[in-house]
């Protein structure tokens, strides 16, 4: 699966016209989140909860033809998404849909 996103914007403000974007890897972690939760006596208790947290990393080549004949990358980034386990889809087409949202321009290929 690959995204190709029209004049994609490198952080040294350089445009790759067709940039070849796709889901390299995914990683989640189980993660502690401490609160203090207001009591009706005016005191605080220490709570938390878990949370999956969700991280894919993302290759960028500068067009398709630099993807099929495995030239080096153009960039890299990292994006955080919400892993849905009641859906019945895998990770990475959940990693791979949150990348359509960032870029809705983009076309599947």
């Amino acid at each position: 699966m690959g995204l190709k996103v029209k004049n994609f914007q490198l952080s040294d403000d350089t445009y790759l016209e067709e940039a070849y974007l796709k889901v390299q890897n995914v990683a989640s972690v189980c993660s502690d989140h401490e609160f203090f939760e207001n009591l009706p006596d005016g005191s605080q208790r220490l709570k938390w909860i878990k949370k999956i947290e969700s991280t894919s990393l993302i290759y960028v080549w500068s067009d398709e033809g630099a993807r099929e004949n495995r030239a080096q990358l153009a960039h890299w980034f990292q994006i955080e998404f919400d892993y849905d386990l009641t859906q019945w889809v895998n990770i990475y087409e959940q990693a791979y849909n949150k990348l359509k949202q960032l870029f809705p321009e983009g076309e599947d290929c």
